[in-house]
């Protein structure tokens, strides 16, 4: 994997764990 594609997927999971609070359904967590 290259850096950019590195990035941008490090970018994704941070983007998805700050909105995981506001989806509840989405991320079952229990």
């Amino acid at each position: 994997m290259s850096t950019a594609d590195m990035s941008i997927f490090i970018t994704f999971a941070l983007i998805l764990t700050l909105l995981a609070p506001f989806f509840p359904c989405t991320f079952e967590v229990e």
